[in-house]
C-alpha cells in the first residue's frame, strides 16, 4: 500500500504541534479517510513535510498507538491498527473536546445557548445535506 500523502495543517496558535498531529490523524481516522491497514507517513518523512522535530511526530505516533489507532512495525512503517473500531471512546472523547472547546469560545463571543443550539442544528443538517450527495458530488463541497 502507498503511504498516504500528509494533509495535515499546524497552527502556531492552536495548541501544542504534537497534539494537533494527533488530533488530525485521529479524526482522519474516524471519518474514514485512513482506514485499517493503511500505511501513514514515516515519522521522518512527517516532520520533513511538516517542518517539525521528528521527536514532536514520534511524540504524536507514540499517543496515537497507545489508544490503539496505530501500530508501527519495526523496518515496514507504521499503519492504521486493523482493529481500529471509529465508534470507540477515543473518538467520542475527541469530538465532545471540541464540543466543549467550540461551546467555549461561542461563550466568549457572548453567543447566547439558544444561538449556540441553533448553529449546532444548522451544522448538523448540513452534515446531513452532504452525506445524502451522490460520491461525485461529494468531492466538489
Amino acid at each position: 500500500m502507498p503511504t498516504r500523502p500528509p494533509t495535515l495543517v499546524l497552527s502556531q496558535t492552536g495548541g501544542p504541534l504534537y497534539q494537533q498531529i494527533e488530533h488530525q490523524i485521529k479524526q482522519k481516522i474516524a471519518v474514514g479517510e485512513w482506514a485499517a491497514g493503511d500505511e501513514i507517513p514515516s515519522i521522518r518523512q512527517l516532520a520533513a513535510d511538516l517542518s517539525v522535530s521528528v521527536i514532536t511526530v514520534k511524540r504524536a505516533y507514540l499517543e496515537l498507538e497507545h489508544a490503539g489507532l496505530i501500530v508501527t512495525q519495526h523496518g515496514k512503517g507504521s499503519f492504521v491498527a486493523a482493529d481500529v473500531d471509529r465508534g470507540s471512546d477515543v473518538f467520542e472523547q475527541e469530538m465532545v473536546g471540541h464540543l466543549e472547546e467550540a461551546a467555549r469560545l461561542a461563550a466568549t463571543m457572548g453567543m447566547s445557548q439558544r444561538e449556540i443550539v441553533s448553529r449546532l442544528r444548522k451544522a448538523l443538517d448540513e452534515t446531513d445535506d452532504v452525506r445524502s450527495l451522490p460520491k461525485s458530488s461529494k468531492e466538489s463541497v
